[in-house]
């Protein structure tokens, strides 16, 4: 719980990186309205109720910052879950993003599968190769053989996935029905001891 109320109407709020705001305001919208108030959290991480902050502003009895009296609000808009070229994903002010942030952004090995998959990709554009209802796109330079690595190396695989499918919608005359994350046996490997991450993708 981000709102971590405790005895005598104190009460923290707790980030998504698991820490508390100390010494500063925050905006918030406990109640998920779509309007946010403004709270000052001290030295301990408590928010301030019904008292001055330490730069002169009102808090009243909620914690909400106050002038003459008059809660001050501002409008947000959080994260809502929505389909976007058949896939599910987030929107926040007109932006689609995946489920997940991306973390890999400056990751070597992330732009690698990266640049090949969308370099196999344009292949198959050139080619006329992306038709009928399935095609499939395998990093075959990157393979895995650990669950550990497997996890890391699909996660990445994954927001390629979101990548690719938005290219293709916004950029060719077919349509994303669904795309996957997916793996291959490496080199065709039947002893299956080690996989290549891919994507498979249906259309529309």
């Amino acid at each position: 719980m981000p709102f971590d109320f405790l005895p005598q109407r104190r009460w923290r709020y707790q980030k998504d990186d698991n820490t508390y705001p100390i010494n500063q305001w925050e905006w918030l919208d406990p109640n998920k309205d779509g309007i946010a108030e403004c709270y000052y959290f001290n030295e301990n991480g408590y928010c301030l109720i019904s008292a001055t902050t330490p730069d002169n502003y009102t808090v009243n009895e909620s914690g909400a910052w106050t002038v003459d009296g008059v809660v001050q609000t501002k409008n947000v808009e959080t994260l809502k879950l929505v389909l976007n070229n058949g896939m599910p994903r987030y929107i926040m002010e007109g932006k689609y993003y995946s489920p997940e942030a991306n973390p890999y952004i400056d990751d070597s090995l992330y732009q690698e599968i990266r640049t090949e998959l969308f370099a196999i990709l344009q292949e198959k554009l050139d080619y006329g190769h992306l038709s009928g209802n399935t095609t499939y796109l395998v990093c075959r330079t990157k393979s895995f053989s650990t669950k550990e690595d497997e996890k890391r190396m699909l996660d990445m695989t994954n927001q390629v996935c979101y990548e690719i499918a938005d290219y293709v919608n916004e950029n060719t005359d077919v349509k994303v029905k669904d795309a996957i994350v997916t793996r291959f046996l490496a080199g065709g490997d039947l002893s299956g001891g080690s996989h290549n991450p891919g994507i498979e993708i249906t259309f529309q």
